[in-house]
Formats: structure tokens, C-alpha cells, sequence
């Protein structure tokens, strides 16, 4: 039934009827052209063949295979005027547990600002981080991530 859905909406599927890592990267492959929305949840075996083509796009990735140009302002756009901090700092239990999704854009915006020297906006978002990796669990590994470069 999904299949169905996704063909009348004009994807093109793979001859297989395995959904595995090969399917998915072909699935990929079929539909570059299609601005591709994948979920931070998607298991990562999945998403090695085609990390070279994988862009961080607000909460999710988006694939590219022929790159992505402008994805540092789009984030950038994305996080100072369509993503809610105030779920960050007032969400219940759920929310808050769902806001580690932030990480990985918020990562690479500080890596960007830190290299334009930029230090006003990599204070700003150090303390977001800090916050999120706090309240989903994973302060140190983040600390290990800021540290790295």
C-alpha cells in the first residue's frame, strides 16, 4: 500500500521486494532529483553509501547527490526564523527528549560561525547546545564534538 502511495505520488521504486540498505540506496539513487527528506532516525548502516550525498536540513537530511550549495544559510534561516526554541526550553518530558534532533544543525552552524569568527552567534548557540545535550543525555559527547574542531 505505501509502495502504491509512493508511486502515484511520482517516486520511482527499485525492483525489490527487500526493503534493506540496497533498497534504500537505490530509492535514493531513483529520486535524487526530488528533494528527499530523511529522518535523523533512520538507522545509520543506511545511510553510509550515501553520507557523501547527505545534508543536515533543520530536523532532518536531505539527499543531494549533486551537493548542496546554500545549506549553511538555509539552516541558518531555518533555526533564527522557523525552528521554535521555546520548545527546547519549555517542553514537557516528550519534547525535550525529541529536542536532541537540533543537535546535528545546531553543531554545524557553531562550526561555521567559529570559523568566520563569529563569536557572538557561536556563544548564542553554545548555549543551546549545552542546554539540549543536558536534558537528552549527551552533554559530554557534544562537549567532545565542540572540542574537535
Amino acid at each position: 500500500m505505501y509502495r502504491n502511495t509512493l508511486k502515484n505520488k511520482g517516486f520511482s521504486l527499485p525492483n525489490a521486494t527487500t526493503i534493506d540498505v540496497s533498497y534504500f540506496t537505490n530509492f535514493c539513487a531513483l529520486n535524487g532529483t526530488k528533494n528527499l527528506g530523511i529522518s535523523l532516525t533512520v538507522p545509520k548502516e543506511y545511510l553510509v553509501p550515501i553520507q557523501q550525498s547527505l545534508y543536515v536540513a533543520g530536523l532532518v537530511m536531505e539527499y543531494h547527490p549533486e551537493g548542496c550549495t546554500r545549506n549553511f544559510e538555509r539552516n541558518e534561516d531555518l533555526w533564527n526564523h522557523e525552528l521554535s526554541a521555546v520548545i527546547i526550553k519549555n517542553g514537557r518530558d516528550k519534547a525535550r527528549s525529541l529536542s536532541s534532533n537540533y543537535l546535528p544543525m545546531l553543531l554545524l552552524l557553531r562550526k561555521e560561525y567559529q570559523t568566520k569568527g563569529q563569536q557572538d552567534q557561536v556563544k548564542q548557540i553554545d548555549a543551546v547546545l549545552d542546554l539540549i545535550s543536558v536534558q537528552c543525555g549527551k552533554y559530554e559527547q557534544v562537549q567532545s564534538i565542540k572540542a574537535s574542531y
